[in-house]
């Protein structure tokens, strides 16, 4: 009789020490939901699927869940494989985000190709009030454009047209 009020104890004592770990680890690593902006099928379109990302460093790992792709099978990605964040940084309401060559050497081109590739970086960053517009930039420098349609010169403001 007196084991089973040991045992009982210790049982209630280990779950405690679990909730207050599990407790712990969730406070250092909040997640936001944050939307994440994918093609269409025919490439014509974009659409949010909402995914939870690390708070620390928001908008760097936001672009890095971006960059792995939708998990709905019926979205496709809108960057190519091979593609790195390099940094994204803000400036008042302007956030600029670095990839590095990959983002060029590996696109697959086309005016709707380049499109969809830069207005899902540009709408998946804009839906944070802080950020108004954002810039795309190539290993630190201004690129003329992404793969010969869009000028990356200039900065983009979430576009609604395309998003379905």
């Amino acid at each position: 009789m007196k084991n089973r009020k040991y045992v009982y104890l210790l049982l209630i004592i280990a779950v405690i020490l679990l909730l207050v770990g599990l407790y712990q680890i969730r406070q250092n690593n909040q997640l936001v939901e944050s939307k994440l902006y994918f093609a269409t099928p025919d490439a014509m379109y974009l659409v949010p699927e909402n995914r939870l990302v690390e708070k620390d460093q928001l908008y760097l790992n936001t672009i890095k869940e971006l960059l792995v792709g939708p998990e709905n099978s019926e979205l496709r990605k809108t960057v190519p494989d091979g593609v790195v964040v390099n940094s994204v940084s803000l400036d008042g309401k302007l956030a600029t985000v670095d990839f590095n060559e990959a983002l060029i050497e590996k696109h697959w081109g086309g005016s709707s190709g380049e499109l969809i590739t830069i207005f899902s970086i540009v709408n998946t960053l804009t839906q944070f009030s802080e950020i108004e517009e954002v810039k795309i930039t190539i290993a630190g420098e201004t690129r003329e454009t992404l793969a010969g349609h869009m000028g990356l010169d200039d900065s983009f403001e979430f576009n609604q047209e395309i998003v379905k």
